[in-house]
């Protein structure tokens, strides 16, 4: 392979009218240099995403829920229009496992957020203060009804002494991970490496270390614990292969029936480390029109 190269595709449209909208689910990089694990957004609307593993992005709800995986906006990557529209929006991001408890307006209940948002009804006001100490009540976090359904209620929580999964408790100086049903010694680097925040740590008396078993300490960065959208972690790529979109490539529009040899995709790939070579590029359709219209395709260097 060239150290850089441009390799556009053709497709040759039959029989109905498609909306192209090229969602690039096995490649990292999009026309922005935006990749998988990174936070995005448009130009010209404020909606801040994450850039999923699978090629699709997620949408933060609110601040709220945003600062529970984060602490600024300094590192999100700012993308043109046309290049956030070509990426397939798939749901909603969830509050971080072992972050702020949420509740709604129109349920008491306050529920511990552990990892996927499955959440779990903390029963009484003695567990909640086993968790969190006497200011437990300023754990919480109020949820629209709206997004109340991106979670999924779990067995209730009717005693601190286990906390639960994801929970950050402190013992001491000490911080511990409780994940898998496993403690874990958090260092200060794997604070910093998974984003974990200090403000987050239960330093409730109920919770009883002792009895969980003891897991291995986290010193480093665990892409199951970074993962915004848990998909099961980012997906990491070997060698010194680069892909991105290039500039060239065409906005998303609409394509006549009948049409032939509609370029919609134009990529730029760098090999950085010796010779490299991509054997499958998968891609998803958007809009309207199946894949089955499409009748041909085609690849071209140069």
């Amino acid at each position: 392979m060239k150290n850089a190269f441009k390799k556009a595709f053709t497709g040759a449209v039959a029989v109905l009218t498609i909306v192209w909208s090229v969602g690039l689910a096995n490649l990292p990089m999009t026309a922005q240099a935006a990749s998988a694990g990174d936070v995005i957004k448009g130009t010209t609307l404020s909606t801040v995403y994450y850039y999923g593993s699978d090629g699709s992005r997620y949408a933060f709800p609110n601040e709220k829920s945003y600062f529970s995986w984060y602490t600024d906006f300094s590192d999100v990557v700012t993308l043109s229009d046309s290049a956030l529209a070509a990426i397939p929006l798939a749901g909603n991001i969830v509050y971080r496992p072992g972050s702020r408890w949420i509740k709604i307006q129109s349920d008491p209940k306050t529920y511990a957020v552990t990892p996927e948002g499955a959440i779990r009804w903390i029963e009484t006001e003695e567990v909640a203060e086993g968790l969190a100490g006497s200011d437990w009540n300023a754990f919480i976090d109020d949820v629209s009804d709206t997004f109340f359904v991106d979670y999924s209620v779990g067995t209730s929580l009717m005693s601190a002494a286990d906390a639960y999964n994801g929970a950050l408790v402190a013992s001491g100086a000490e911080i511990y991970l409780v994940w898998d049903g496993a403690t874990r010694l958090v260092s200060d680097a794997g604070m910093t490496a998974n984003g974990l925040q200090s403000r987050l740590v239960l330093d409730g008396s109920g919770i009883v270390l002792s009895g969980i078993t003891a897991g291995a300490a986290l010193t480093s960065v665990d892409t199951e614990l970074t993962d915004t959208a848990q998909l099961g972690g980012v997906v990491a790529t070997e060698g010194g292969l680069s892909i991105s979109l290039a500039s060239t490539t065409p906005a998303s529009t609409t394509v006549p029936s009948s049409a032939d040899s509609v370029e919609f995709a134009t990529f730029k790939m760098t090999a950085t480390d010796g010779a490299s070579s991509v054997d499958q590029m998968i891609f998803r359709l958007g809009g309207v029109g199946a894949t089955t219209n499409i009748s041909n395709s085609y690849l071209y260097e140069g």
